[in-house]
């Protein structure tokens, strides 16, 4: 060991600052420069990163390897069970959350957002028993208030504005 730092780690933190500035072509291009050189520690990110600008299908290729076999957690689940919901595939991501769920019970974004993407997926009588289900487990979560503000139709769901119903 020369004492010199690891070049995938100084791309990685490159990648995150980027990120916490919100340069989220930015934080892709560094935390691809520190996937390319150590694919099994930086993919994660990369991949976050990927769903975050909606590139889902090439989230899903870097990601799946991540939750399967290289960092088999939550987060790693959960950011798959996005990448499917940015596909359209209903199936697999209903599979990807349960499968962050049962890692980890108490992950409330999860439960939350579960709910959030069967809504947006269309599978709104699954999405009301996953969101009642967050709420009997979570009951004073921010999260509970959003989503009454959402049905109420207002409040951060809708920007913070009301929505009316044209007549």
């Amino acid at each position: 060991d020369s004492g010199a730092p690891d070049p995938a780690f100084l791309w990685d933190c490159i990648g995150h600052w980027a990120q916490t500035d919100g340069l989220w072509e930015t934080a892709e291009d560094a935390y691809r420069k520190a996937h390319e050189q150590e694919p099994e520690d930086y993919g994660y990110c990369l991949g976050v990163a990927l769903n975050h600008l909606g590139k889902y299908a090439e989230a899903l290729s870097v990601l799946l390897p991540q939750a399967e076999i290289h960092q088999p957690d939550e987060f790693s689940w959960y950011q798959v069970a996005r990448a499917y919901e940015g596909l359209g595939n209903i199936k697999n991501c209903i599979k990807a959350y349960k499968k962050a769920i049962e890692i980890n019970p108490n992950y409330t974004e999860a439960w939350f957002d579960f709910g959030g993407s069967l809504w947006n997926l269309g599978v709104n009588d699954m999405a009301f028993d996953i969101w009642k289900d967050a709420v009997a487990r979570f009951p004073n979560h921010e999260f509970v208030k959003i989503l009454e503000q959402f049905f109420e139709g207002h409040g951060l769901a809708f920007g913070g504005f009301r929505q009316c119903n044209a007549d």
